[in-house]
């Protein structure tokens, strides 16, 4: 069991996952986001990033089978690519399965970013069918209570730093309340300028805490309020010490969060007048 989580915003697409494998009644730690290539270079001309929830073994092959793919060919356009990578996923899929003529067979939830120069997409392959996603998308377990958590949390900002803190939320949220869920957070961004972005599990570990804190006053705020009996100005004293706590971990946040994953500000700059950048791994 695990959860895996995908963003996508003008600037990109951030992708999260947790490490936590079960098998019996033991847990491993895994890891499920998967960076290609591992060391980049500035002839690339393609660049994905997965997350896979399922069959361990039957996805690192079919990660491998669909990178394969993308480089691939001549056409590297985002339509070359992903058709390359499409076919690579349905062959796969029938080779494997054939053998277990429907009983037993292996399934894979895989969340995949492709990128090509000026063009980040994201998308959704279950088992071998495979949707554009141009918001967001879960797969896994506990999937239902991070399509709840995203409805009620993320906004339309089209910022990357609310992408990445929305994603810690609903993971911490997730491996909290949901049983196989576990381990620690990986978090990495595929960028437009196709720069890879990504943060060490305890700075995601340290940030997620701080997301989950502003949650805890906004809801103890909310429960306050919700009491009928409460006087007008019991409740404005109440708010005032809410917005200060939230301000202050807020501005504690958005520095961390922009010193790890952040957009440089020529992308920013050349939005939508692209370029192309690549760098690996991102420098300071």
């Amino acid at each position: 069991m695990t959860i895996c989580a995908g963003f996508k915003s003008q600037y990109g697409v951030v992708m999260c996952a947790d490490s936590q494998e079960t098998v019996g009644i033991m847990k491993f730690d895994s890891p499920k986001l998967v960076i290609k290539p591992s060391v980049g270079d500035e002839s690339d001309k393609v660049r994905m990033l997965f997350a896979g929830a399922g069959d361990g073994p039957f996805i690192d092959r079919l990660v491998e089978e669909m990178w394969k793919a993308a480089q691939r060919g001549q056409d590297f356009s985002m339509q070359g690519v992903f058709d390359r990578v499409e076919e690579a996923v349905i062959e796969w899929h029938k080779k494997i399965w054939d053998i277990y003529k429907g009983v037993g067979r292996p399934e894979a939830e895989i969340l995949f970013a492709i990128y090509v120069p000026h063009e980040v997409n994201l998308y959704k392959a279950i088992g071998p069918i495979i949707t554009e996603i141009e918001n967001h998308a879960f797969v896994g377990g506990g999937i239902e209570l991070a399509e709840f958590l995203a409805d009620q949390v993320r906004a339309d900002s089209d910022s990357i730093e609310e992408d990445v803190s929305t994603s810690l939320y609903i993971l911490s949220t997730t491996k909290r309340y949901v049983e196989g869920c576990g381990g620690d957070t990986q978090i990495a961004a595929l960028m437009l300028d196709g720069s890879i972005q990504k943060m060490n599990p305890w700075e995601a570990e340290e940030m997620a805490k701080g997301i989950v804190d502003i949650s805890r006053q906004i809801f103890y705020l909310f429960s306050a309020s919700g009491d009928l009996n409460s006087k007008k100005a019991d409740i404005e004293r109440l708010a005032r010490m809410t917005a200060s706590q939230i301000k202050r971990i807020h501005a504690e946040l958005r520095k961390k969060i922009s010193e790890r994953i952040e957009v440089k500000p020529a992308l920013k700059e050349s939005v939508p007048r692209l370029f192309v950048r690549i760098e690996w791994p991102p420098t300071k």
